[in-house]
């Protein structure tokens, strides 16, 4: 699959956009989008690839609050293996419509909010459900809603269990069953490889890596293993409702288009530097399009795989491509290039501190600059920040 561009229309705070997509490399895509708007980018993204009917539960709150402020029609485009997927939407009576589909992307998709992944088992995280009346059914989440992992082991439980007990079984439950396949082991090396553990196992009372209850983790590990499991066990449905036996590798085999906001929330950052990595390994041949929030993360990505969403000086938002490697920038290049942080000191205490050292050590200061470094001093002093050493004389000529 390849994914050329998104086109974005009145979307959010944008006008118009264009937002390039990297070539494919060994069957995946990754683009990392940073600056104002994200969130945006990454809706009009998702309703271009999957249309008004995003999911169910956030079909409304894309349609509500899609278009840009004071308009009255928005669009939004993706051009998928040449072929033009388009999203119109009109507002009416204060709610934003669609009016119009041009082509149905037909492929696999999926679309994460992260930031209100929840860890217990309260039916408003919704994943995947067995339904004892209608079999699998796919129930919606995602994208600005709660997604819950809980409900993903709950799944994955259920499908180690009919695995075990499957010579039991008989007729259509029975073959339902042999097509699982080894699905439970193969997601639970998924996670693994997300969350760099060496063992994740999915039992009857809780999810564990590495021998801790993921409850007891950090959010960011509960976000990611989040994803991947919800992930995971949406292709597990897919081909299992499709009658074709999961893959013991599906993970590598896995086409389509993941969107994720919040990629590496609350990630620690000694693992922002390999996320991308570790995702590009487990899931190979899939298209990814994220939203990122630190430096770090983007120090695995390729030239043409970063994207700056910037205002210009007439309030426009558009989007720039990085023009160098963030592979081969030093963080306070990173910061500088994608975030917009040009300071070697961000605070105006750090800045404060080196202008008075830089003109403290200096005899020849002029007045101009020796009432700077009084004034630099008096903001250190309120701060309880003094310096320790005093500014050399000053020579007069």
């Amino acid at each position: 699959m390849n994914i050329t561009t998104f086109t974005l229309h009145n979307i959010g705070p944008f006008a118009d956009v264009t937002i390039k997509m990297p070539p494919p490399r060994d069957g995946g895509q990754f683009l990392a989008l940073v600056g104002e708007g994200k969130t945006s980018a990454l809706r009009g993204a998702a309703l271009a690839v999957a249309g008004p009917n995003v999911t169910a539960p956030c079909e409304s709150y894309v349609r509500h609050t899609i278009l840009r402020d004071g308009e009255h029609s928005a669009d939004a485009s993706a051009k998928i293996d040449g072929a033009t997927y388009v999203t119109s939407l009109m507002l009416d009576h204060g709610h934003a419509s669609p009016v119009q589909r041009l082509g149905w992307f037909g492929g696999f998709y999926a679309a994460y909010g992260i930031d209100r992944v929840r860890n217990d088992g309260r039916a408003d995280g919704t994943l995947l459900e067995i339904d004892s009346r209608n079999g699998w059914r796919r129930i919606g989440s995602l994208f600005d809603e709660t997604i819950c992992v809980m409900r993903a082991r709950d799944v994955l439980v259920e499908i180690q269990r009919n695995k075990l007990l499957r010579h039991e079984w008989s007729g259509e439950s029975g073959c339902r069953a042999l097509r699982f396949g080894d699905a439970y082991a193969a997601t639970c090396r998924a996670l693994s490889s997300v969350l760099d553990a060496a063992e994740v196992r999915m039992g009857m009372r809780n999810v564990e890596v590495d021998g801790v209850p993921l409850p007891r983790l950090g959010d960011g590990t509960n976000a990611l293993a989040a994803w991947v499991a919800d992930l995971c066990g949406r292709w597990i449905t897919r081909e299992v409702m499709a009658g074709r036996t999961v893959s013991a590798a599906f993970p590598e085999e896995m086409e389509g288009v993941c969107i994720i906001d919040g990629f590496d929330s609350h990630v620690h950052p000694s693992a922002q530097t390999e996320l991308v990595e570790r995702v590009r390994a487990t899931f190979p041949r899939m298209t990814f399009i994220v939203g990122v929030d630190s430096p770090l993360t983007l120090s695995s990505l390729r030239r043409d795989e970063a994207v700056v969403l910037q205002r210009d000086e007439n309030g426009t938002i558009g989007a720039h491509h990085s023009v160098s490697e963030p592979r081969l920038r030093t963080g306070s290049e990173l910061l500088s290039r994608f975030f917009g942080v040009r300071d070697v000191f961000p605070s105006r205490y750090g800045k404060a501190w080196h202008r008075y050292g830089t003109i403290a050590g200096n005899p020849y200061r002029d007045d101009d600059e020796e009432a700077e470094m009084q004034a630099a001093r008096s903001m250190l002093d309120r701060a309880g920040l003094s310096p320790d050493f005093e500014p050399v004389p000053r020579v007069t000529q």
